[in-house]
């Protein structure tokens, strides 16, 4: 009875895909790191692609009570309650300063951080608080004085 077995024409150590590269194990290998690499820095740059935030996340929403009040941002910005103002670029702790006629003005803190998810993430910015409320009271005039 006849027995045959097939065998590569080539030493066992080499694969198909090491005889498409020239017969060598350690470029298919080189191959693969390459790969992986580039698939690598391809997934990592979709963390980092501009605009994806949602541009509610880069405004700070300022409220006040009465409504009407004029409000200054320390860096820069003013609008008129209630309104949203684009947060600052830098990190740092700024004020709200809140005006209205009649009222004593109020002043609140507002704490800007810049933040990374990892190292690879583009800088995501939180505010805090996030949503700046403030309670305006009146100006009560002076008593009177009864004169004899």
């Amino acid at each position: 009875m006849w027995h045959w077995e097939w065998e590569w024409p080539c030493p066992r150590s080499l694969t198909p895909g090491a005889l498409l590269f020239g017969g060598s194990v350690i470029l298919e290998s080189r191959m693969r790191g390459v790969m992986f690499v580039m698939c690598g820095a391809a997934l990592s740059a979709c963390s980092a692609i501009p605009g994806i935030a949602s541009s509610d996340s880069t405004k700070v929403l300022l409220v006040s009570n009465p409504s009407g009040a004029d409000v200054n941002l320390s860096s820069g910005g003013n609008c008129t309650t209630p309104c949203t103002l684009p947060i600052p670029e830098k990190a740092g702790d700024y004020n709200a300063t809140f005006t209205l006629t009649g009222h004593a003005p109020r002043t609140i803190p507002v704490h800007v951080s810049m933040t990374r998810e990892h190292w690879y993430s583009a800088e995501t910015t939180k505010i805090d608080p996030k949503q700046v409320m403030a309670e305006l009271q009146p100006i009560l005039p002076p008593p009177q004085t009864k004169q004899r």
